[in-house]
C-alpha cells in the first residue's frame, strides 16, 4: 500500500453556518471540529503526514495543531495557505508539498468539517487505491428521490441509482491532481478537478455516516455519531 500525506481542508470561513466562528473551530464532543477531523487519521495505517491547510492568521488552527502535535503518531504541520476557495486552498497545499524536500506520491484531501470518518472506511479507501493504483473517493448512495427543477418547478425526476453524495478523503497522485487543480482550481471537490482533466475516479460506498458540518444543527448529529461510536 502507498503511503498517504493527507491534506485537511480547514480555510473556510463558513458562511453557510452563520456566527462569528468558523465552523472547523465549533466545539464537538470535547474537541472542535477540526480536531475531531485530524484525529481520524491519528495511528492510522498508510499516513505518513497530515497537513492542516488554514487561513493565514487562523490563531484558533494553530492552537487545534499545537495541542494535538504530542499525541500524533505521524508528523501534523499547519500551513497557513487558505485562499477564497476551496480548490485554490488545496492547490495551495499541494504546491507547498510538491515543492518540499520529500515529495509525496499520493495525497488524501479531507474536509475539515468531516470530523466522523469512520476508520473502517478510511481502510476501504486506502485498499481500493491500493488495489486499483488510480484516484478514488469516499461516497454514499443517493438514498432520496431526486428532482431536477427550472423556474421553481419540477421539470425531471432523476435515476438515483445513478447518482451518489461524494464525500470525503480524496486520493490522488500529487501530480496527477496537481495538474488537475492547476487547470480547474474552480472545481469545488478533487475528483470533479480530476473529472475536467479527463479522468474518472474511483468511487468507494462508505458504510457508516460521514456528514459534513454545514449548519449548527450538523453538530448535533455528529455528537450523537461519535457518542454512538458510529463516528470517531
Amino acid at each position: 500500500m502507498p503511503e498517504f500525506a493527507v491534506i485537511i481542508a480547514a480555510a473556510g470561513a463558513g458562511s453557510r453556518f452563520g456566527g462569528t466562528v468558523p465552523k472547523q473551530h465549533q466545539p464537538l464532543a470535547g474537541a472542535t471540529v477540526l480536531e475531531r477531523s485530524v484525529g481520524c487519521f491519528a495511528g492510522q495505517p498508510g499516513i505518513a503526514a497530515v497537513h492542516v491547510a488554514a487561513a493565514p492568521g487562523d490563531a484558533r488552527a494553530e492552537e487545534s495543531v499545537a495541542r494535538l502535535q504530542a499525541s500524533m503518531s505521524v508528523p501534523l504541520l499547519l500551513h497557513p495557505c487558505g485562499a477564497a476557495g476551496r480548490g485554490q486552498t488545496v492547490l495551495n497545499a499541494c504546491e507547498l508539498l510538491a515543492a518540499g524536500p520529500a515529495a509525496p506520491e499520493w495525497v488524501l484531501v479531507h474536509d475539515a468539517a468531516r470530523p466522523c470518518l469512520h476508520p473502517a472506511d478510511l481502510a476501504r479507501l486506502l485498499a481500493a487505491v491500493a488495489e486499483h493504483g488510480e484516484p478514488a473517493l469516499l461516497g454514499a448512495p443517493m438514498l432520496d428521490t431526486v428532482k431536477r427543477v427550472e423556474d421553481g418547478a419540477v421539470a425531471a425526476t432523476l435515476d438515483r441509482a445513478a447518482l451518489c453524495r461524494a464525500q470525503t478523503p480524496q486520493a490522488a497522485p500529487l501530480p496527477e491532481l496537481l495538474a488537475a487543480l492547476r487547470a480547474h482550481p474552480e472545481a469545488t471537490d478533487e475528483a470533479q478537478a480530476l473529472e475536467r482533466a479527463g479522468g474518472r475516479p474511483r468511487l468507494v460506498l462508505a458504510a457508516h455516516p460521514n456528514p459534513k458540518i454545514t449548519a449548527p444543527a450538523d453538530l448535533a448529529v455528529a455528537a450523537a455519531l461519535i457518542a454512538a461510536g458510529t463516528g470517531v
